[in-house]
């Protein structure tokens, strides 16, 4: 949302900060005494002369994505920036949202022409739901498994270990997932900063997409969540209020309702 100009800034809706303020749960857990311990383990089974390399890498390795986030937040800073001048220059030529379907040298000459059209594009695609891949099929390994018994089995890509039970919650945006009750297993298509106080609340996580350095599979990993990923239509196969099974060790959820 940060990269789209169209979508209000949390500036715009203190409704929604407040109820972030009220509704994020404490952190359960550091994660600086698991990466030390992760780190001395890592290093154990390691000759003692590429100890000093891998070192140097990691430090290295973690000063770049330090850096990468840092830039995502400057950049989120400026978009911010540039949705206030449009929303200004929209409200002196009296455009509402009509501004958003024009490019930079139609708003200076207000150039009305093209909005129509394009506005109709944007309806076409508003409820169209892309692949996560182009250009090859999934692989038969995170497709939906043959029900064993009462159970159906989903499979997915493991993010963070741990095996927990609880209800599968399917929420669909960041707004819905504030009110995600306590102790649920949060069911959705994917997740961003915005989702971050969700993840606090919740107890597992499925999500449709995301890989190991996915936001989700970061974030679950700090807050020692056990999380399956990359589960094609888990939010079409789990209904809302089941109770489910999150094998993160395994990338497998069973369903038991």
């Amino acid at each position: 949302m940060g990269l789209d100009i169209c979508h209000p800034r949390w500036d715009e809706d203190s409704e929604y900060v407040e109820s972030l303020a009220n509704n994020v749960a404490e952190q359960r857990c550091s994660s600086s005494g698991n990466y030390d311990q992760t780190l001395a383990q890592t290093l154990s089974t390691l000759a003692a002369w590429k100890r000093p390399l891998f070192r140097s890498k990691l430090a290295r390795l973690r000063q770049l994505v330090w850096l990468r986030e840092e830039m995502r937040d400057r950049s989120n800073r400026m978009y911010h920036l540039i949705r206030k001048y449009v929303l200004k220059i929209a409200a002196d030529q009296e455009l509402g949202d009509d501004i958003f379907f024009m490019t930079y040298p139609e708003i200076f000459t207000d150039d009305r022409s093209a909005i129509e059209g394009r506005r109709a594009t944007y309806n076409r695609f508003r409820r169209f739901t892309p692949p996560n891949e182009v250009g090859r099929g999934l692989s038969t390994q995170w497709i939906q498994s043959v029900a064993k018994g009462s159970q159906t089995i989903l499979r997915g890509l493991s993010a963070c270990p741990g095996t927990v039970r609880g209800t599968a919650r399917v929420v669909r945006t960041a707004k819905e997932a504030v009110q995600l009750p306590p102790g649920s297993i949060l069911v959705c298509p994917h997740t961003d900063p915005g989702w971050t106080p969700a993840l606090s609340r919740a107890a597992g996580v499925i999500a449709e997409a995301g890989g190991m350095l996915s936001h989700a599979a970061v974030i679950c990993r700090e807050f020692a969540l056990p999380a399956v990923l990359s589960v094609p239509s888990a939010c079409t196969h789990i209904p809302d209020g089941t109770s489910v099974i999150v094998d993160g060790d395994e990338g497998v959820i069973r369903l038991l309702d």
